[in-house]
């Protein structure tokens, strides 16, 4: 008979529920077992069972009158499943069981506001083990960013286990990477970082903190910043009134922006010392060109400036760049928290730790999970906020995109929106963590490399290849299946090595375990001869393969 709507397991038998009368007891394992069915859990006058299809009906049939027998569906959560795991396709792996399970993964923010709500509402782990270097409880407070990054990794994976940490500074990045390293994090996400870090890549402690973490093994995926509209970069250039100004274009030696009232502007200038060191200065005026501000720190590298608008009213600002004594080096200007009027620079906007060179650490900008279905060569889809490369250092970033502005609920019955390459990191995070799960035995250089030659194979926006806009391009996973093997000449594992994808099918079929899958990327041809001793499916991905002499 056909089990419509039941739930049927991995040896094909039918999850039922036998309900009795009121005080009639359970149906007892003498009638189930005629059947050919294996009792479980029984209370009151219910029973649980797992039924051959071919014996539901004589089971129904021989059941003392008023039993009958209903479905067994899993329990229905309120939580709000979020759309960024069918953006990525790893909504198949999550309801496959690839849901985290045997991962922990790491959660770096300022704050996990209503996290207890979160968890009341199935939108976030019941248990979490934590990390707090604040003087407030870890869940204090209605600063959410935490909770909304927590909410959308779970959408994922379930199963994980989870590590959350509470920073108040960068500064306290480092001993958390090494309470991570000691707990056998897998995965960290960081939804957070710094700009005016310094100019090299690498440089700063942020920068520090992750490649430790990288080094260690953990795969690190960080938001790649949201001021490709707040920064700007260039050789410096000599006003030819005043050759100590630069001249941003046209004779202009101010950089104009408008700041709400009660709001705070950072600003940050840094600079390329590699030719002579160099002095700059940033000053900061009014709509009338009245000094409000400056930093001029001896030679230091970057300087920064705060302001907090206190007019009561949308007030004009103008950024000047001063050179004290150097060459006319390469330097970029973020002023943050404000809306930038003219000099717009989106190339080389990524903060850090986007510029770590290590592997391990990927970058990630926004595209909104409703864009995610958009085909290759796709242009105009990157949200107007996300940061750009290259790296000071001439570095592709960011290195993937993710889905963005995908749906919280941690405030039911009021659904929030959490945007930005926030959003998109723990986006990104919470589908490497499904596609990791699916076979935790793989090397995190293995997953990093997978992740992003599907995202070429894909969803490659932007330009051909990896671009300064969309990286490699949005995450996209291959449809999940139990006992996946990788195949990929292009990744170069002459040795075969079980954690990286393979080279050569007739290791893979050694490894494989019967019935699994061989997932050939990136096409190419196998030309060894090849002789089946399993029974294996075969399935080319992303290009054409060929097998065989």
């Amino acid at each position: 008979m056909a089990a419509r709507g039941l739930v049927v397991d991995e040896e094909g038998l039918i999850h039922v529920s036998l309900r009795g009368p009121d005080g009639s007891g359970a149906v007892g394992d003498e009638i189930l077992a005629a059947f050919g069915a294996r009792g479980e859990t029984a209370w009151e006058q219910w029973r649980v069972a797992r039924v051959p299809p071919a014996s539901l009906v004589a089971l129904a049939r021989a059941l003392p009158p008023g039993y009958r027998i209903t479905a067994v569906h899993p329990p229905l959560l309120c939580a709000y499943p979020g759309e960024g795991p069918a953006a990525t396709n790893a909504a198949s792996y999550r309801d496959g069981g690839a849901d985290g399970s045997g991962l922990t993964i790491a959660i770096l923010d300022g704050g996990f506001g209503y996290l207890a709500l979160s968890q009341a509402h199935g939108d976030a782990p019941a248990t979490y083990e934590s990390m707090n270097f604040t003087a407030e409880p870890i869940d204090a407070g209605t600063y959410d960013h935490g909770t909304n990054c927590v909410e959308v990794i779970y959408d994922y994976c379930p199963g994980a286990q989870y590590r959350l940490y509470k920073t108040a500074t960068n500064k306290q990045w480092g001993p958390a990477v090494d309470d991570m390293i000691a707990h056998g994090v897998d995965i960290l996400s960081l939804s957070v970082g710094s700009t005016g870090a310094g100019w090299p890549d690498n440089s700063g402690v942020v920068n520090q903190a992750v490649n430790r973490a990288a080094d260690h093994g953990i795969l690190v995926f960080c938001s790649v910043g949201n001021w490709a509209r707040q920064h700007w970069e260039g050789t410096f250039t000599p006003l030819a009134t005043d050759p100590a100004w630069h001249d941003f274009g046209g004779g202009d030696r101010y950089l104009q922006v408008e700041l709400l009232p009660d709001r705070d502007m950072r600003a940050f200038l840094q600079w390329d010392n590699s030719g002579g060191v160099c002095d700059y200065d940033i000053y900061l005026y009014d709509a009338g060109l009245a000094l409000l501000d400056y930093a001029a720190g001896g030679g230091a590298d970057p300087e920064e400036l705060g302001y907090l608008n206190q007019t009561g009213y949308l007030q004009t600002l103008d950024l000047s760049v001063r050179k004290h004594s150097g060459v006319n080096a390469l330097c970029e200007l973020y002023a943050i928290g404000c809306d930038w009027k003219e000099h717009i620079v989106p190339s080389g906007s990524n903060m850090a730790p986007a510029n770590s060179t290590h592997p391990l650490v990927l970058a990630v900008g926004a595209v909104s999970w409703l864009d995610f279905a958009s085909p290759n060569g796709s242009d105009g889809v990157l949200v107007d906020d996300s940061s750009q490369g290259p790296s000071n250092g001439g570095m592709v970033l960011p290195d993937l995109v993710a889905p963005t502005n995908t749906t919280v609920a941690w405030d039911q019955p009021n659904l929030r929106a959490f945007g930005a390459t926030s959003g998109a990191a723990a986006n990104a995070a919470g589908a490497a963590g499904a596609f990791y799960s699916a076979d935790p035995s793989q090397d995190p250089y293995a997953v990093a490399w997978l992740l992003q030659q599907q995202a070429l194979a894909w969803r490659d926006w932007g330009a051909a290849g990896a671009d300064n806009r969309y990286g490699h391009g949005g995450i996209q996973v291959y449809e999940y299946a139990s006992g996946t093997l990788w195949l990929a000449r292009a990744f170069g594992n002459t040795g075969d090595l079980r954690a990286f994808p393979l080279y050569h099918v007739a290791a893979a079929q050694i490894l494989a375990s019967p019935g699994g899958r061989l997932v050939f990327l990136l096409g190419g041809a196998y030309p060894e001869t090849v002789t089946l001793t399993t029974p294996l499916r075969f399935e080319a991905a992303a290009g054409m393969v060929t097998i065989g002499p």
